[in-house]
């Protein structure tokens, strides 16, 4: 089944998988979203933290962590235990 998700202004640049039911993507218009592909209403997270295109996300291993890069050459560490709708790399 092919699922389309609205969200990103500009082209998702970077998808990560984790645990097989959310999929982050990053994309040119600097932000990270998080999506639960289990429920219609898929949108867990958005994360704002760079100045340029996201290129780059890994989930950590036990899926409590998301770094994600940019070509503003910065390094964000996204704890999902303290995940809002939204968040901004300064707002914590």
């Amino acid at each position: 089944k092919v699922r389309t998700m609205a969200g990103h202004v500009l082209r998702a640049s970077s998808l990560c998988w984790k645990d097989m039911n959310v999929i982050s993507s990053g994309s040119r218009d600097k932000s990270v979203r998080n999506n639960d592909m289990r429920n219609r209403e898929s949108l867990i997270d958005i994360y704002s933290g760079h100045s340029q295109e996201v290129c780059g996300l890994e989930w950590h291993d036990e899926g409590k962590v998301l770094a994600s890069g940019a070509n503003d050459n910065q390094l964000c560490l996204w704890d999902a235990a303290v995940s809002t709708r939204e968040r901004s790399a300064t707002s914590g």
